[in-house]
């Protein structure tokens, strides 16, 4: 891995679990340490092309029908380069995904599609 360009936290919390995910990037590589349960993380590596569908996956974002009654999950999402960073939070429920302001915390309803346009401009540096 050369140097480090970004780096990723991500926090997903369920009805039973929270899981944190990790990941540093620089231009050719994504480094993801995804805790796929509690304290077990698996290591992945994957071009920085991969991140977003890698994000949705993570997010368990998904389509909803309108008789889905599935869990909430809630997610919050922090990426840090070199002189900045950025932050997102999202529940997902029944009603559909619902983002968060980072600085009143009010919500506001988001397609899956706004989300994941959002989700595909966090590599700023790359």
């Amino acid at each position: 891995m050369n140097d480090i360009l970004e780096a990723l936290t991500l926090r997903v919390v369920g009805p039973e679990s929270q899981l944190e995910h990790r990941a540093r990037i620089d231009r050719d590589v994504v480094l993801l340490d995804a805790e796929v349960h509690p304290g077990q993380l698996q290591e992945l590596s994957f071009p920085p092309a991969f991140l977003t569908a890698a994000l949705v996956r993570l997010t368990r974002m998904r389509p909803r029908r309108p008789d889905d009654t599935g869990p909430d999950f809630s997610w919050e999402l922090e990426v840090e380069w070199e002189g900045g960073s950025r932050r997102l939070a999202a529940t997902d429920g029944p009603s559909g995904i619902r983002l968060t302001d980072p600085v009143d915390g009010s919500q506001r309803p988001a397609s899956n599609t706004e989300v994941y346009r959002i989700l595909s401009t966090l590599l700023t540096s790359i």
